[in-house]
C-alpha cells in the first residue's frame, strides 16, 4: 500500500522546516521532536509543527514558509507573530 501524495508531501515539507529550525539554531532536531500540526497556503506554503522537548517540558510551536521546495522563514510561532505585528 503506498502513502497518499498528500502525505509524502507534508513529511517532506515537516522535514524540511524541522532541518531549516536546527540550521538556524531554533530548535536543535537532538532536542525536540516536530509534530505536524497543519500546512496552509497554495504556493507559499506556511507549516506549522509543534516542538516537544526530548528532555520534557512545554512545547513550543515553531512555523515554516516554504516556497519551491526553499524554506523562506522558520522560527517559533510567537517570533512570527511578533515579526507580524509590524507589518
Amino acid at each position: 500500500m503506498t502513502a497518499p501524495a498528500f502525505a509524502a508531501d507534508t513529511s517532506d515539507l515537516v522535514n524540511q522546516c524541522a532541518i531549516a529550525l536546527d540550521a538556524n539554531g531554533v530548535a536543535k532536531s537532538d532536542e525536540y521532536r516536530a509534530r505536524f500540526v497543519r500546512v496552509k497556503g497554495a504556493s507559499s506554503k506556511t507549516v506549522t509543527l509543534k516542538l516537544f522537548p526530548v528532555a520534557g517540558g512545554e512545547p513550543k510551536f515553531a512555523e515554516c514558509v516554504i516556497k519551491r521546495g526553499e524554506v523562506l522563514e522558520a522560527a517559533l510561532a510567537d517570533e512570527v507573530l511578533q515579526a507580524n505585528k509590524g507589518r
